[in-house]
């Protein structure tokens, strides 16, 4: 799909980038302040190829986390999930598709881990995946919105996913890695997901990604 270059109003920006400055999870990369970020987001066009997290491969460097606020606050993070971003600078052409192994939750409780997988939660004996596709890209003045599908526990809906380029770096091997974060907020009662008096509606999804060109 094509991307656009937009400038947003200030609310708005603030809504689906405010994170850009304040969050300090994961690694140092994390902390660029929003000038290198900027001029890292406008490299990204010029990158061209299929990138990927490489399946069956230890991801520790790679994180998708999660937050539900509740009576007491749930922290957890999936290990298990493939990325892929295509882009082309010859026809502007930029997409994502995320795909997350439901099964993989963990919450550092195992009680707690069994019962995220039953069917008034993630329902992961029919629906095991967690996937995002991107319909277009948009490129605000300080982040990227990926407008697209979210499918969760076999319900579909819209979602845009707001995220940062953060450049290139090496990992242990010496090869090539390309870095993304981002960070959304949504409402997983919207996906089929049982209300409960314990567990909070929203969901806060914070991600860190280093990706290997094929």
């Amino acid at each position: 799909m094509k991307y656009y270059i937009i400038i947003l109003s200030s609310a708005l920006l603030f809504s689906s980038c405010s994170w850009v400055q304040e969050n300090v999870w994961g690694s140092a990369e994390s902390k660029l302040d929003k000038t290198t970020i900027e001029e890292s987001n406008n490299n990204l066009f010029e990158l061209d190829g299929i990138f990927y997290s490489e399946k069956g491969i230890d991801i520790t460097s790679s994180e998708i986390n999660f937050e539900i606020e509740g009576l007491s606050e749930t922290k957890g993070r999936f290990k298990s999930f493939d990325i892929n971003l295509t882009s082309s600078p010859k026809d502007k052409s930029l997409s994502i598709y995320v795909s997350i192994n439901a099964n993989s939750i963990f919450t550092d409780n195992e009680m707690r881990d069994e019962h995220l997988l039953n069917e008034d939660f993630f329902n992961t004996e029919n629906f095991p995946l967690i996937a995002f596709k991107s319909s277009d890209i948009i490129q605000t003045d300080s982040c990227f919105l990926a407008q697209g599908k979210l499918s969760l526990v076999g319900n579909d809906s819209k979602l845009t996913l707001p995220f940062n380029y953060l450049g290139t770096s090496k990992n242990l091997e010496g090869n090539d890695i390309y870095i993304f974060e981002g960070e959304i907020e949504f409402d997983r009662t919207k996906f089929g997901m049982s209300e409960a008096e314990s567990v909070g509606n929203l969901v806060t999804l914070k991600f860190y990604i280093e990706l290997s060109k094929k």
